[in-house]
């Protein structure tokens, strides 16, 4: 048996005191399958610019406060984890954006969904994968959610090499719904496709390489916004011991 008990109390000056909480249990069937359950409660003030921003920030915003329960299975086996969880998820005035693109609460939404993920070695790569499956839903309006896609998932690849660290992520997303005027767009679903590479030349310094969108992929997660390109960083670290 494994059990999980947190509480935590958020007092703020604009939105007064929250208290939220999360409570896990854990039960092994055997040396490798576990299920597991949860419930939780969640805040989440307005920032900022949520509040101010000079285009599209609303004073009058709500904080969002949700409650969540998931339950869940897995399966463990030296380098190899498989876990599948499904969950539920309630949010009230949820802080989103109306036809306009200004910050506006939604009154009631719901999320559920299906999350799998797998991880293992092969051949010293290591192997990383998830997909979730989900319903996002304005219950005021019932219909979906904007800016939420219904699947996503991810594909990770990577493998230590002498002083290197070398990895592969794919990222994959279904399409969104998106309103700008009263009208609604469809923004297609996507696969994008990033490297990185880490070099440990000296005891305490390395050298990072990433490169982002390598396929140069074309999209929006946002109507109007065209996401970034082709992009390439390096990045020296130092790190004293």
């Amino acid at each position: 048996h494994q059990v999980q008990v947190n509480a935590r109390n958020d007092d703020y000056s604009d939105f007064g005191n929250h208290s939220t909480w999360y409570a896990g249990y854990g039960y092994a069937l055997d040396a490798h399958w576990k299920l597991t359950a949860s419930a939780s409660t969640a805040f989440n003030a307005p920032t900022f610019n949520d509040l101010f921003y000079p285009w599209g920030g609303n004073p009058d915003l709500k904080p969002e406060k949700s409650r969540a329960k998931e339950v869940g299975v897995q399966y463990a086996q030296g380098a190899t984890l498989v876990r599948a969880v499904a969950f539920s998820t309630r949010i009230s005035d949820l802080i989103g954006n109306d036809a306009s693109f200004n910050r506006a609460n939604i009154d009631r939404a719901k999320i559920e969904g299906l999350e799998v993920s797998a991880s293992t070695t092969l051949a010293a790569w290591r192997v990383q994968a998830a997909l979730t499956v989900q319903s996002p839903k304005d219950e005021s309006t019932d219909q979906r959610l904007i800016r939420r896609a219904k699947q996503f998932g991810s594909l990770a690849v990577s493998r230590s090499i002498a002083a290197w660290e070398l990895e592969t992520v794919w990222h994959l997303s279904g399409d969104r719904l998106d309103a700008a005027s009263g009208t609604r767009h469809t923004l297609g679903g996507y696969g994008r496709v990033d490297l990185a590479a880490r070099w440990q030349f000296a005891p305490h310094w390395s050298l990072g390489l990433r490169a982002e969108n390598v396929f140069d992929k074309d999209y929006e997660t946002a109507y109007g916004y065209a996401s970034g390109g082709r992009a390439a960083f390096a990045t020296l670290s130092y790190s004293g011991r």
